[in-house]
């Protein structure tokens, strides 16, 4: 071994037994795979113990397990990891409920702690969340235990900033078909994940849902420009997944299903208005795309159009 892959070794070894976890050999063979040997591990661990007072006790027959005493834990930081931060931004997608509440600005203040160790241009923000705060009970999401490999190169071809070329096969398709296209970022929907990319040959970003993505590659389209991305763009544009021109719309909340609409906001353009009826009248700008359109259907008669007049002809 090289003496840089010794230091990473010794780096990552600190970091555990910093942590207060109890190490031992076989944790950290687990941990390095099987391009290390037990035995380099053990040299490791007795080097760092050469220059650190770690205590040591025999586990399991003759294997010994180090613990760093309390009063050192601490020196050394943990590191957080990418896809250890790309973890956060996901749970953070699950809890804008807490927006404007005191836990919000303290997630807040630990995304700007943890923004300073690792890049956070992976996937678009959204508002904070944290698991032992609430429980997610999203019926219908994807299970992406199998899409490791998939996500995994996604992540890279965003970290990357280059043109890739995409295999793509929708469930609605009848052959996988291959996109040129510029990775921007990850967001969530409805249980589900997606890529926000710039297509080659079209100006604004699609979006892509990950499982159906089958592999990625560079691409050799290299010398086209890379594409202009704004985050407040893609907001605006979009009321779930499909993109289009905002349009004012005016809707009539029926007085029976007020309280679904008091404090909850549905989009960033909202403004709500009560009326002395007890119904409500939410005016938003977002564009008339099927997201949309079917969340108001989902409403039944208790939401009724009021304009723009294309809209009301769609409903109807």
């Amino acid at each position: 071994m090289t003496d840089i892959s010794q230091k990473k070794r010794l780096i990552r070894i600190l970091e555990l037994l910093s942590s207060g976890k109890a190490v031992s050999a076989s944790i950290l063979k687990k941990e390095f795979g099987d391009s290390i040997t037990i035995r380099t591990l053990q040299r490791d661990l007795q080097d760092i113990a050469d220059i650190l007072p770690l205590d040591n006790r025999i586990v399991q027959g003759r294997q010994q397990e180090w613990v760093l005493p309390r009063y050192y834990r601490g020196m050394i930081h943990p590191v957080i990891h990418r896809n250890e931060m790309l973890a956060f931004h996901f749970l953070k997608s699950f809890i804008k409920t807490l927006k404007t509440s005191t836990i919000a600005k303290d997630l807040e203040s630990l995304e700007k702690k943890l923004e300073q160790l690792v890049p956070g241009d992976v996937i678009l923000p959204s508002s904070c969340a944290d698991e032992h705060l609430i429980y997610d009970q999203n019926k219908g999401y994807f299970d992406y235990t199998r899409y490791d490999a998939i996500l995994n190169q996604v992540i890279k071809a965003i970290e990357e900033k280059n043109w890739v070329d995409m295999d793509y096969y929708p469930v609605d398709a009848d052959e996988c078909r291959t996109h040129t296209v510029f990775p921007h970022r990850i967001y969530t929907y409805r249980g589900s994940l997606y890529l926000l990319a710039t297509v080659y040959r079209y100006k604004k970003p699609v979006s892509f849902l990950i499982h159906y993505i089958t592999a990625i590659k560079e691409s050799m389209k290299k010398t086209k420009p890379k594409p202009d991305f704004s985050p407040e763009d893609f907001t605006v544009s979009r009321f779930g997944v499909f993109s289009g021109e905002p349009e004012t719309v005016i809707l009539q909340i029926n007085p029976d299903i007020r309280r679904h609409f008091i404090g909850r906001i549905w989009h960033e353009s909202q403004t709500l208005t009560e009326n002395k009826d007890g119904s409500l009248t939410l005016t938003l700008k977002v564009p008339i795309v099927p997201d949309f359109i079917s969340w108001i259907l989902s409403w039944g008669t208790n939401v009724k159009v009021l304009r723009p007049e294309r809209l009301v002809e769609k409903i109807r």
